[in-house]
């Protein structure tokens, strides 16, 4: 049950941001107040999309976080320059920032 259950969230979360904000509206509705994703979720995403070179989901991801967390933008220079030093220099540039 637990192996399925989590299945299933990483489907939700690589699925997409429009998923995965689905998911969090059900979970505002269900406990009554508001429930954003984590930071780090949200940054492994955008390093996951930007591997599999899908813009679409990294520009719908990078507003949503520079909006709803303080440290987004320290964040994603981060990641970009991990990407960068593991060799992912076509990935990291997708990263717009």
């Amino acid at each position: 049950m637990l192996c399925t259950v989590l299945l299933d969230w990483v489907d939700t979360k690589v699925a997409g941001f429009d998923s995965l904000m689905n998911h969090y509206r059900t979970l505002e509705q269900e406990f009554g107040f508001p429930v954003l994703p984590e930071q780090d979720d949200l940054i492994r995403l955008i390093a996951h999309f930007a591997i599999e070179n899908n813009q679409t989901e990294i520009e719908k991801i990078i507003p949503f976080l520079l909006q709803h967390y303080p440290e987004g933008q320290a964040s994603l220079k981060e990641i970009k320059q991990y990407l960068f030093q593991e060799g992912l220099s076509t990935a990291a540039k997708r990263i717009k920032i």
